[in-house]
């Protein structure tokens, strides 16, 4: 799961049946929120379809640019390895939460 992150093919059913189940939920919570019957059925219906389309838009396209997505992303969280340039050769990306 780790090498390739949660929206990529070939993950184990059961983490995509987990997803597709914790949208399920929340389209299910919104419906009981007042006023918010239209999005709860959106969700509803995006729910059976989610995991799929978070597939591919994680897909790498060598003709797009194409980024990393962290939701607390901040330079903090890469560690850069630079030539004798100094220009940035290779990157890892750091989490250390405390």
């Amino acid at each position: 799961m780790y090498a390739k992150g949660m929206f990529s093919e070939g993950q184990p059913q059961d983490l995509q049946n987990f997803f597709v189940m914790g949208v399920k939920a929340l389209g299910d919570e919104v419906a009981t929120w007042p006023g918010m019957e239209k999005y709860a059925e959106k969700i509803l219906k995006l729910s059976d379809h989610i995991y799929k389309i978070g597939t591919d838009a994680n897909k790498f396209s060598e003709h797009d640019f194409n980024v990393i997505n962290h939701g607390d992303f901040w330079v903090n969280n890469m560690l850069f390895k630079y030539d004798s340039d100094g220009k940035p050769i290779q990157h890892i990306c750091v989490s250390i939460i405390e």
